[in-house]
């Protein structure tokens, strides 16, 4: 259950609209230098067949370039854990209280759309990503919870 909302707030947060920069050429396929968007990414252009008449080698299809933009939303549970461990480790103790845990994780059921989850299950959860059992979620051990 987790996993699908922790899913979800990855989907939304990576899905930003992102407008062309530059007038493309008039012939979307020809050759020519990439276009740029506002983000920095550089899309992936298409593959080229051989032309054995003229003895010209294919060229393989390059994939689109992420522009590393340092506001970028972070797409993996370790980046999303990091942005935002700040906001939930009220206390700045390096570890998730019980209370702290449960308010992420019913964040996070919240954002996906999904029901509150019950009592059971946040206890369950909270014991199950305290490995150590010290009382408190260390950001790995959510890092793990969430990616496992």
């Amino acid at each position: 259950m987790i996993k699908h909302a922790l899913f979800g707030l990855l989907l939304a947060s990576s899905t930003a609209a992102v407008a062309q920069t530059t007038q493309p050429a008039t012939d979307p396929l020809a050759p020519g230098t990439p276009v740029t968007t506002p983000s920095g990414t550089t899309p992936a252009t298409p593959a080229t067949p051989a032309d054995p008449a003229t003895g010209t080698a294919a060229t393989p299809a390059t994939p689109a370039v992420p522009g590393g933009s340092a506001t970028a939303a972070p797409t993996d549970v370790a980046g999303i854990v990091a942005a935002e461990w700040a906001s939930y480790d009220v206390d700045s103790n390096k570890q998730l209280s019980k209370a702290e845990f449960t308010k992420w994780i019913t964040t996070l059921q919240s954002a996906n759309g999904g029901k509150a989850p019950t009592s059971a299950y946040l206890n369950g959860a909270f014991r199950s990503a305290d490995t150590n059992k010290s009382g408190g979620v260390s950001e790995q051990e959510l890092v793990k919870y969430l990616g496992s």
